[in-house]
């Protein structure tokens, strides 16, 4: 599958957790940010507990996994929207939010790339869709 990469201007460092959440929440990203304003630290990071815990919170489930993020690309439905959690070996952290071809991100797309090539995914987030 062909991807394509929806960068997101913010003006903020290290926003990547709010910017996945509003795609995947179909929340503003302003919005987003002041739900969360008295955790995000000075750099512009949250935990990834936090995130974590909000996913559960909305009813998402994680799947821990150790999957290079492009074989993940490939494996999981996309179609729905899926949240990846990943991080490189010197245990820097990224969240970025996939819906179909898309992939909704604050990078650019040879950052992204960068990223695709050098991440681990150690937590998969999917909500869990009810077939009455």
């Amino acid at each position: 599958m062909k991807f394509k990469f929806i960068e997101t201007e913010t003006g903020f460092d290290n926003d990547c957790w709010c910017v996945a959440l509003s795609y995947a929440f179909d929340i503003d990203y302003n919005v987003m940010r002041k739900k969360f304003k008295h955790l995000i630290y000075k750099d512009g990071g949250v935990e990834q507990g936090i995130t974590k815990g909000y996913l559960k919170q909305k009813g998402y489930i994680l799947i821990e996994t150790t999957l290079d993020l492009k074989d993940a690309l490939r494996i999981y439905n996309l179609k729905n929207g899926v949240i990846f959690l990943v991080e490189n070996d010197s245990k820097e952290h990224h969240v970025i939010y996939v819906k179909g071809n898309k992939i909704y991100d604050n990078y650019d797309k040879d950052m992204m790339w960068w990223y695709i090539t050098n991440f681990n995914v150690n937590h998969v987030a999917i909500k869990l869709e009810s077939y009455e």
